[in-house]
């Protein structure tokens, strides 16, 4: 898979597959392919290995596989189709209302250690830092990728609003979010809200609210992330306690590196007071305060402009990056992309001969 999910010693990873999948289903599972198909041609692959098997039950397996979020279902042309899921983003975001106090326990130790450097290991990132727009200097051109108020209103059809599940988690462990007490943060654009509504998780929601909810996240102090396609899928309004990209890129030394971001703040040094309001609110560590050259270390600023929503002197503006890294086009193009730099050329290739053939990947 594009984000896999690593093996662990402490056997994490099995722990989190045993909430989602029982031994049978695990079974019926292993014939599903990377991309999505039929139930017919799931059940042709499997029926040598699965004779007790009809094709009813496994099509039965499969859908009851997808309704617990461990698999994903779609229709096309009338007729259910099926493909796993990632971990991340995929069967963890799909437990959002329903995860258990164990399966939050046990993904939570997963997430903070070995899947934690699958998430960077795939040297493009699954969402992206964007600024609110109003912190961006009126002469800079913002392309439409950038701007999530013209995304908004030029999407049509039906956005929704759902819990965040990253908070959900560490509620369920009693282990309260640090930055906010707000929850239903994560909103879908209408390519994704009925993966999400069809479990009851997600509520419609208008584009006014939509811009309501993102203020309000900037203002408490999270970082506003984007589905890294010029067509996104999501927009999630992230903190660093909670967030595990966010947490784990805070450990290095360079997480600007980590990111996709067109943007980077600047200190005017006569300007700053010294008052540390940007220091508390950065979730990279990016601001060098309390020196005779207040600035922003470049190696760690990620763009999101919440150093500038509240500083008090206005001494800190979001500056355009001079070559501007223009997302893929669409989820797909965005995975492909991320195959790419994850395994190299000829393997990606491979790879999808063997999907243009009907084989399983």
């Amino acid at each position: 898979m594009p984000v896999g999910m690593p093996k662990t010693d402490s056997g994490e990873e099995i722990r989190i597959l045993k909430h989602l999948f029982t031994p049978k289903e695990a079974e019926a599972a292993l014939f599903l392919n990377m991309v999505f198909e039929p139930a017919e041609k799931i059940y042709r692959r499997a029926k040598r290995a699965l004779r007790s098997y009809s094709r009813e039950e496994i099509e039965g397996i499969l859908a009851n596989l997808a309704s617990k979020g461990a698999i994903l279902e779609r229709v096309h042309k009338g007729k259910k189709e099926f493909s796993y899921a990632q971990f991340v983003i995929g069967m963890f975001e799909l437990q959002v209302d329903r995860m258990t106090k164990n399966f939050a326990r046990d993904s939570f130790e997963y997430t903070r250690g070995g899947f934690a450097g699958e998430l960077h290991r795939t040297k493009l990132p699954q969402l992206r830092a964007i600024p609110i727009n109003k912190s961006i200097v009126n002469e800079q051109h913002i392309g439409t990728y950038d701007n999530i108020r013209e995304l908004v209103s030029k999407t049509d059809g039906q956005f929704g609003l759902m819990n965040c599940i990253c908070r959900q988690r560490k509620d369920l462990i009693g282990k309260k979010c640090m930055v906010t007490n707000i929850r239903e943060t994560c909103i879908t654009f209408p390519n994704t809200t009925p993966l999400f509504r069809r479990f009851g998780t997600n509520h419609p929601v208008t584009k006014k609210h939509i811009l309501a909810i993102l203020e309000r996240a900037e203002k408490e102090g999270l970082v506003i992330q984007l589905g890294n396609s010029q067509i996104p899928m999501v927009v999630c309004c992230c903190c660093g306690d909670c967030y595990e990209i966010l947490v784990s890129a805070k450990k290095f030394p360079r997480p600007a590196e980590l990111f996709t971001t067109n943007y980077y703040a600047e200190i005017d040094a006569e300007k700053c007071s010294g008052c540390m309001t940007c220091v508390k609110r950065c979730q990279m560590n990016a601001p060098v305060i309390g020196s005779e050259d207040p600035h922003v270390d470049r190696d760690r600023c990620i763009g999101c402009s919440l150093c500038i929503y509240t500083c008090p002197r206005q001494a800190i503006i979001l500056r355009k990056k001079k070559k501007a890294i223009v997302p893929p086009k669409n989820e797909t193009a965005l995975f492909t992309k991320i195959m790419f730099k994850k395994m190299g050329f000829f393997k990606t290739i491979k790879t999808g001969i063997k999907l243009l053939l009907g084989k399983k990947v």
